[in-house]
């Protein structure tokens, strides 16, 4: 009987200690907690996205100026002699 009791109560406690310190079951991640992340991941790749398409425009527009100001040293160089 002894046995018995000492098993029960190893059992709950492991089942306590499983479900956390309150001793209630985990709440587990609703429908709508799902579908904000599922918008806010969406959102977050559109906005990569954009940022990735900035990055490039820019990387474009130095190297654009970049060229067109060696045009122009050249060029005034050219004048002067």
């Amino acid at each position: 009987m002894k046995r018995e009791a000492v098993q029960q109560r190893a059992a709950h406690f492991d089942l306590a200690r499983a479900r956390g310190r309150r001793g209630d079951a985990r709440p587990l991640p609703h429908v709508a907690d799902a579908q904000k992340l599922k918008g806010v991941e969406a959102e977050n790749a559109k906005l990569k996205q954009l940022l990735a398409d900035a990055m490039l425009d820019n990387a474009a527009l130095k190297d654009l100026l970049g060229k067109n100001g060696d045009a122009r040293t050249s060029a005034r160089s050219r004048r002067a002699s």
